[in-house]
């Protein structure tokens, strides 16, 4: 199943973030020049060494998040305490937080067959110890619709940047409001019927896009009124189809599934020019875990090699591959992690991180076949963040290894690093199952929400 974008990031803030990772090695040649640019969610901090961008659901002191009797929103600080309910009148959903705003969406019945819903933003200030206070009776209501049974109108998806609201009326029109002057544009989506398709919408630094799998991948500037398609799903049936996507304002990548095989081939969309190439082909990706796994291609080979995940940090591009290999004596299947940057030529195999995640994370062994069930379910503000410790849900924790430095930790939901993956949350493995005929064996990595590993990890 392709991974959805739009519940992974919302950009509002484009920065470099310095990486500089240690234990690397070089490996087979990529497309020249791999990225340009960087793009991940939420507000951006300056320390000495590092800019630090902070998910949409959190600041530099405080996160936020809907909370269980889903009548507002909960406020803490970063290490947990302080924590306390803010309750919103006729609370339909927290949408974001940008430019020291928090905005959130309500929708008030009025009858059986009608509703007002309504995107609102509330201000938020500091104390003097430096952390947030959200000023509620500062709240504005930026956009009001009538939503009726029959989905003629009504408030579906939105997005909001630094200068813009944008928001889907269930008529197939797009508002944008300019933040700084409330003025609107009326749009057209780029999908007819694109409420009911689940058209998300989202940002990339000065890009706006669409997404639906009923459609494709489309996107604009900001600034501009005309949409132009970067992927048309349509064109691909479940053997050849579009899987895992990664990306910032300049650049889009995904990998393409061919012909029923479990190879993939990386395709890079240029967001300026309107074209598309071949930025890694299957048979690099597999002389890539041919030289990192040492494979005697005399006596061994690698069976599976499939890309499970693409990871955008700064101007690098991360590559998870799923790697199964028949070895003299057993049967291997693991995750590798390989890496290109935007003046690199050389697909770079991240040792050091691979083996941090399999050195804490337990091996299971089925009679002749291994299973090194690690694997990195985020990458952010120089961070890898993994799956630790056992197979079973109850058994799995979250660790955190940074870049830079090389150092690894297991992180609890009191630790600041706990809250920075964007995939807080959400199902973080949706690695597909393989299935090998010849050993009558499948290999399907158990899905967990981050929200279970609260219970493991406090």
């Amino acid at each position: 199943m392709r991974r959805t974008i739009a519940t992974l990031l919302s950009i509002t803030a484009i920065v470099t973030v310095l990486t500089a990772c240690g234990g690397q090695q070089d490996m087979v040649s990529g497309t020249e020049g791999a990225v340009s640019g960087g793009a991940v969610s939420g507000q951006a901090v300056e320390t000495k060494d590092r800019v630090y961008i902070y998910p949409c659901w959190h600041t530099d002191s405080n996160w936020y998040a809907e909370n269980e009797d889903e009548d507002g929103i909960t406020c803490s600080r970063l290490d947990g305490t302080k924590e306390k309910n803010i309750t919103i009148k006729h609370f339909a959903g927290f949408n974001t937080i940008v430019d020291g705003y928090l905005y959130y969406d309500t929708d008030r019945k009025q009858d059986e067959e009608h509703s007002l819903q309504a995107i609102w933003r509330a201000p938020l200030e500091k104390d003097k110890d430096g952390y947030d206070i959200v000023v509620m009776e500062k709240a504005e209501k930026l956009a009001e619709e009538t939503y009726t049974w029959d989905d003629e109108f009504g408030i579906g998806e939105s997005y909001v940047s630094s200068d813009y609201l944008f928001y889907e009326k269930r008529n197939d029109r797009l508002i944008k409001m300019d933040l700084n002057t409330m003025e609107e544009t009326v749009l057209e989506m780029p999908i007819e019927n694109s409420y009911n398709k689940g058209v998300e919408i989202f940002g990339r630094g000065t890009r706006l896009f669409a997404e639906s799998e009923w459609g494709g991948l489309y996107t604009m500037k900001q600034e501009e009124d005309t949409w132009h398609q970067v992927i048309d799903y349509t064109k691909y049936d479940v053997y050849e189809s579009v899987d895992y996507i990664a990306g910032n304002e300049d650049f889009w990548f995904y990998s393409y599934l061919e012909d029923n095989s479990i190879l993939h081939t990386i395709h890079r969309y240029d967001l300026n020019t309107g074209t598309v190439d071949v930025f890694m082909s299957s048979e690099q990706l597999n002389q890539a875990v041919t030289e990192a796994e040492g494979v005697d291609v005399n006596t061994e080979k690698v069976d599976i090699c499939g890309v499970t995940d693409l990871f955008m940090e700064g101007e690098r591009l991360y590559i998870q591959v799923q790697v199964n290999i028949q070895r003299k004596n057993e049967y291997q299947m693991g995750y590798l992690l390989f890496s290109q940057g935007q003046d690199e030529s050389l697909l770079r195999y991240e040792k050091e991180v691979t083996e941090c995640m399999r050195a804490n994370r337990a091996v299971r062994k089925k009679e002749n076949v291994v299973f090194y069930d690690a694997q990195c379910l985020d990458i952010v503000n120089g961070k890898a963040f993994v799956l630790c410790d056992g197979y079973e849900a109850e058994q799995q924790k979250l660790g955190c290894y940074d870049l830079e430095t090389g150092e690894f930790k297991k992180i609890t939901n009191k630790d600041v690093e706990f809250v920075e993956p964007h995939v807080y949350g959400e199902m973080v493995l949706t690695s597909r199952s393989f299935y090998d005929e010849e050993l009558d064996l499948e290999w399907n990595p158990k899905k967990i929400r981050l929200k279970e590993l609260v219970a493991n990890n406090g």
